[in-house]
């Protein structure tokens, strides 16, 4: 039996719907999920029914929740104020009450919950209402709960100690010396020299090998988890170093996969040539292949669980032709579940929706290393250097790294001229005709293309998701909405957004509910990087199912920090003084004098507005009316027309004679 909890596995911990919970086999494909004292009854479900609740999140292995990487040391300041920042998230959840959507609650309740929590800490400084918010929301996102900004180690500005070249370099010859051939004894001394050879043949001399003493500190580094403090043998310290490497070592493609997320020193345009910022892309690896299963791209620094996500879900699916951009008409194979994920800590690796996402899609075992600490993760951070030498360097804006944060802001401002679409095209194009059949020093000269064909040849396939079809659903942020409109014909309004479907299905759920009792408020789901559609959860089938935004401007791909510059501008061109050219007129306002002493005293007679339901009675009515009366012939009617006006004449005065 695997070592990772699975929905087979016996007496372990479990999140059920929001609450704690144990998770008990009782046989012939049935278990019991047991509360605790104060908690419902137990329930009693079939591995099916398992299935689908955890591929719709309800079922969730807390124990599964990554870590900080070794144990967790707090110093004496830091346990009191993890302290003090739970007493205050715990009573606010207090007060808030367990049916609050995400546990934060308004502004006069964080207030209530401040003061209390202040005076049972006896806090003379308590926190605001906003700092109270978004510590709620840590806790509702962050696997280390709300107090993981002490918990995780403070990442500090790394400073590239060699030039970008040589780290690819470097890389590369411990990929193809140590990761590829596993020797039996390692050579610092070898390695450097395959190391000097390879910088020799770029022809720079303005780039220098790395000395000797660096180069053995960076191969520790690998196996720095391994290592006893003290006490190790020479012949120990050798045998550990090759169990070390054989960790990356994979016997097929989807085996071991690597995360990381690149920031690309590259401003972004929209169509009107508003700047719009920097370019974040996060990229997934296969390890046996090194080729690139899947990526996210967001405008603005930083990672998020959505750009995740993202990337996830397109590395699981398959890439059909037309998804993707291509100049010479390649394909792009690579897709699949994989066994193993490893990425850094990073807040956007280790959320809750990130771990949960990969719980339910393909349950892969997660291994997290530790922040800035690329050697344990070393084909993902060779491609990065790859993609900056190769790839960024050749669009027009790239400025390449620089260390002065605020000229690096300007620079990319001034140097902005790419679309966002414009560099997802030539990304894609650079994947997908480049890297993908270019040699490979690592896997012995093939590409990574012939390397994914050689074994689909040999029998291997890639393993579809669980629930294929609701893989592609949006995920990764949850909002609960409102359906609007009188006759819930309006739809949902997420980010100044309105969504709604053609099939009428959110109205009649939303009926559904009024029905109940129930408000009409549904569950949504929707990703950063893509906002042109959500998911919502009908609560009828337990299913979820897409629902696209109703505006125009909003294309496929939009991604939420457009979206934002966008509504920027809005606001901004709204904003501008109109032209009142009738203000000042003094036509007009004599004529409105006039008219207005003239109707002085009297009362505006009121209307009632026309209905459209008593419009269409009385037009049905009508029609009923003339179906009912017998048609005359022309004549007759010709005759009753001219006859119909002298019968109502009074008398002529005898003008006329009579018959």
């Amino acid at each position: 039996m695997s070592n990772r909890n699975s929905i087979f596995s016996d007496n372990i911990s479990v999140q059920y719907r929001g609450l704690d919970a144990r998770l008990l086999q009782l046989g012939n494909g049935e278990v019991a999920i047991q509360f605790g004292p104060d908690g419902p009854q137990t329930i009693i479900l079939t591995h099916d029914d398992l299935k689908s609740e955890m591929q719709y999140g309800h079922l969730l292995f807390p124990s599964e929740k990554v870590k900080t990487p070794g144990s967790v040391k707090l110093t004496p300041s830091a346990i009191l104020e993890k302290h003090r920042i739970d007493t205050y998230v715990k009573i606010n959840r207090e007060m808030v009450g367990p049916n609050s959507a995400k546990g934060v609650g308004g502004l006069q309740t964080r207030r209530k919950a401040i003061a209390k929590a202040a005076e049972i800490l006896n806090d003379k400084n308590p926190i605001s209402p906003s700092t109270l918010a978004e510590l709620c929301k840590n806790e509702n996102e962050q696997t280390l709960g709300a107090a993981y900004k002490i918990i995780t180690k403070p990442v500090r500005a790394r400073k590239p100690t060699l030039p970008e070249r040589v780290t690819l370099c470097v890389l590369s010859v411990i990929d193809e010396e140590i990761l590829l051939k596993l020797p039996k004894n390692l050579s610092v001394t070898h390695i450097l020299k395959v190391v000097k050879e390879k910088i020799k043949k770029l022809n720079q001399p303005e780039l220098k090998a790395p000395s000797r003493t660096w180069l053995s500190k960076f191969l520790k580094k690998l196996v720095w988890k391994l290592l006893p403090k003290s006490g190790l043998k020479a012949t120990e310290f050798k045998k550990l170093l090759r169990n070390a490497h054989r960790q990356f070592k994979t016997e097929y493609p989807l085996q071991r996969v690597e995360a990381d997320g690149v920031y690309l020193q590259l401003g972004i345009v929209d169509d009107d040539g508003n700047y719009l910022g920097a370019v974040t892309v996060i990229f997934i690896i296969d390890v046996h292949t090194r080729g690139i299963l899947g990526y996210s791209a967001r405008v603005g620094k930083g990672e998020d669980s959505s750009s995740v996500i993202y990337a996830i879900r397109h590395a699981l699916c398959e890439k059909k032709e037309g998804t993707f951009s291509t100049i010479n008409g390649n394909t792009w194979p690579f897709h699949g579940v994989f066994s193993q994920w490893a990425a850094d800590g990073g807040s956007a690796f280790i959320s809750v929706p990130t771990i949960s996402y990969l719980t339910m899609t393909c349950g892969t075992v997660v291994e997290t290393v530790p922040v800035a600490a690329g050697w344990l993760k070393p084909f993902i951070e060779r491609f990065n250097l790859t993609l900056r030498l190769n790839f960024a360097s050749q669009l027009p804006g790239y400025v390449g790294p620089m260390d002065d944060q605020k000229q690096l802001e300007y620079s990319l401002k001034e140097n902005a001229v790419l679309t966002f679409p414009e560099f997802k095209h030539y990304l894609e194009c650079w994947i997908v005709d480049e890297y993908h059949h270019t040699p490979h020093s690592g896997l012995g000269g093939k590409t990574p293309y012939e390397a994914w064909e050689f074994e689909i040849e040999n029998g291997w396939e890639p393993e579809r998701p669980y629930h294929e079809e609701n893989v592609e659903l949006p995920y990764g942020e949850q909002r609960v909405a409102k359906v609007s409109g009188d006759a819930f014909h309006l739809g949902v309004t997420i980010n100044s957004l309105r969504y709604n479907d053609e099939d009428g299905r959110l109205q009649d759920i939303a009926r559904h509910l009024q029905g109940l009792g129930h408000p009409p408020r549904v569950n949504c789901e929707y990703n950063k990087n893509d906002i042109s559609k959500i998911s919502v959860l009908d609560p009828r089938t337990d299913e979820y199912f897409i629902v696209s935004s109703v505006d125009f401007d909003i294309r496929e791909g939009t991604t939420y920090e457009e979206l934002k510059i966008k509504q920027k501008i809005k606001k901004s061109l709204m904003s501008r003084d109109k032209p009142m050219v009738l203000a000042n007129d003094e036509n007009l306002a004599n004529k409105k004098s006039e008219l207005a002493a003239k109707n002085k005293g009297k009362k505006r007679r009121r209307q009632r507005n026309a209905i459209p339901e008593d419009l269409v009675d009385a037009i049905n009515k009508q029609s009923e009316s003339n179906s009912q009366t017998p048609s005359k012939s022309f004549t007759s009617q010709f005759l009753s027309d001219l006859s119909s006006p002298l019968d109502d004449v009074e008398d002529d005065g005898g003008i006329f004679e009579s018959d």
